[in-house]
């Protein structure tokens, strides 16, 4: 009876813990219920004006242009309907919650509960880094990639599975899929490494089984979505946005090898990358099984998807969080000697206050000060310079008015609550990957003049536009390394 009661007071302890990782994790968004700020990042800025869209009965990809998974819009607008500005943050904090539970019961398939929170704490310190304000599609793959690692890690050394979890398994790779495709490097390794291991032993109906009820996952999840975008005319402009932008995207001439293997360093060099790598090695060193192998292949195929596009967004890093996980929590399953594990629990206590801690402590102090930086106030200019062109564009403008920002700046619509003339709401760095997109967006302007130009990009194509439609310069401001310049048709 007291082992029971024991056992329940640890186990509200560790959800404890890992409610307050989540809530310093996602305090980190410029959304969340105590932030002042509400100017949300770039990505998450598009991901939002999407949803205000979808809001008002438009599409994404026929009605708006932009190039992720389709359920990253409905995330943001099942976010926005709880609250415009605030909901998402919900949708993260829960997001997040899920991943770092399934990630502790990952490290809990090898150890105890105390050192499978060490863990966690200590693999989870990269966020700082990698959320760059976060509600972006790393951050809405992290449940499911942690799902599935733990599935299919459980099933590997456990042999534990049902129906349930193989349809579960599916539909976090359709989600993922549905997210943005190079996120999946998880799935291709473990289910190719099931797949060998049920060939290796002949279980040839089980492997049927494995992959009726997978494929039965993966369709709950796309094909509703599928059937939506079909119903309204969208899917065409998915099929077009999502997969061929996409692959021109990746593969931009600009795009140097090089470039790839500076991305690579970048993201394999951080202290807990090289910590998870050596721990990696050592395992593999010690015992060269099955789950140990497919995991070495497995990172190593998650750093190359990360780094095709040779770009070096630390939100990229997001999806290796999960798979930390694992190297640390097995060596101390590989090393069962009171000595070993004694040193082991040391060097994990130690690397946790030089890493972690010092981390969140710093997560903290950050979302502190934003909380503290400046007022919410669309009338006072003084605010941020977003604020005070929202402003601009709300005192020369109604409701039904349409306007334009060129750039790559959303949140003036979403502070503004203007839509864009142009489906093409952002304009860089899509017109240097797709130069037709630059004459389907001025044709769009010269049909429907908008009646504010937010001109944000220096060009020569904007300029004349500008001139020969006798618009008239309203305001300007210092804008990071450009003037943020508003224009009024006169």
């Amino acid at each position: 009876m007291l082992k029971k009661v024991k056992n329940n007071y640890i186990s509200i302890i560790v959800v404890f813990v890992i409610l307050l990782l989540t809530f310093i994790i996602t305090m980190q968004s410029p959304l969340n219920i105590f932030s002042n700020k509400l100017i949300s990042g770039t990505d998450s800025s598009v991901f939002r004006t999407v949803a205000y869209y979808m809001r008002e009965e438009l599409m994404p990809y026929k009605d708006i242009f932009d190039h992720k998974g389709p359920i990253i819009y409905i995330l943001n607008y099942i976010g926005m309907a709880i609250s415009y500005n605030r909901g998402i943050w919900l949708i993260e904090f829960l997001s997040m919650f899920i991943s770092l539970s399934f990630m502790y019961k990952t490290a809990r398939l090898y150890c105890n509960k105390f050192l499978s929170i060490l863990i966690l704490i200590l693999v989870t310190s990269p966020l700082f880094l990698f959320f760059e304000q976060g509600n972006l599609t790393e951050e809405y793959a992290l449940p499911f990639i942690s799902i599935s690692f733990f599935i299919f890690l459980d099933y590997l050394k456990n042999n534990k599975i049902s129906s349930f979890r193989l349809i579960v398994c599916g539909i976090s790779f359709g989600s993922v899929c549905l997210l943005r495709i190079n996120m999946i490097p998880l799935w291709i390794v473990f289910c190719i490494s099931i797949f060998i291991k049920e060939l290796k032993d002949k279980n040839i109906r089980q492997l049927l089984r494995f992959c009726l009820y997978f494929i039965l996952g993966i369709l709950i999840i796309v094909l509703p979505i599928f059937i939506w975008l079909i119903i309204n005319g969208a899917f065409i402009p998915f099929f077009e946005s999502y997969i061929l932008f996409n692959l021109k995207y990746t593969s931009a001439s600009s795009i140097t090898l090089i470039d790839k293997l500076n991305s690579m360093d970048y993201f394999m060099t951080n202290s807990i990358s090289l910590l998870v790598i050596a721990f990696s090695i050592f395992n593999i060193y010690k015992s060269r099984n099955f789950i140990n192998i497919s995991y070495i292949i497995c990172l190593l195929l998650t750093y190359i998807f990360i780094t095709l596009s040779g770009r070096t967004y630390p939100h990229y890093g997001m999806i290796l969080i999960p798979l930390f996980i694992y190297p640390l929590a097995y060596s101390f399953y590989l090393n069962k000697g009171k000595n070993e594990r004694f040193t082991l629990e040391l060097i994990t206590i130690i690397l946790v206050f030089l890493f972690a801690f010092p981390s969140y402590f710093e997560g903290v102090i950050k979302a502190s000060s934003d909380y503290n930086d400046r007022a919410l106030n669309i009338n006072n200019t003084s605010t941020t310079t977003e604020f005070a062109i929202a402003y601009d564009v709300i005192s020369n403008t109604d409701e039904d008015d349409k306007i334009t920002v060129f750039g790559n700046n959303n949140i003036i619509y979403l502070l503004s609550k203007r839509m864009s003339v142009s489906k093409y709401t952002y304009q860089f760095p899509i017109l240097n990957i797709d130069k037709s997109i630059k004459k389907s967006y001025f044709t769009d302007l010269n049909e429907d003049k908008p009646k504010i130009i937010v001109k944000i990009y220096e060009d020569e194509a904007m300029k004349k536009f500008i001139e020969e439609n006798n618009y008239v310069l309203i305001s300007s401001y210092p804008y990071y390394d450009w003037n943020a310049e508003v224009y009024k048709i006169s």
